[in-house]
């Protein structure tokens, strides 16, 4: 059974300036085009059970999406991680 989300406050105030930064960022997401997404875990999973199922092994460091339309996956992450 999928982790229940839990959004908290912390979370809630996460915006985009986080998005896409490689400093802080804990994952890679691969899009093709050898595009990298630079992320973080704890929100992807938070907001969403498919990532957090993608994401279950925690020693990963990346996932490959090059399968799937980049567009969608950039929209998606970029908006899970709090555009303004």
């Amino acid at each position: 059974m999928p982790p229940k989300l839990n959004h908290s406050p912390v979370l809630l105030g996460i915006n985009s300036k986080w998005f896409n930064n490689q400093a802080s960022s804990d994952i890679e997401v691969h899009l093709e085009n050898d595009k990298v997404l630079h992320c973080h875990r704890l929100v992807l999973c938070s907001w969403s059970e498919v990532w957090a199922t993608a994401l279950e092994d925690k020693k990963e460091t990346s996932l490959d999406l090059t399968a799937h339309d980049p567009a969608i996956v950039e929209m998606c992450a970029v908006l899970l991680h709090g555009y303004d």
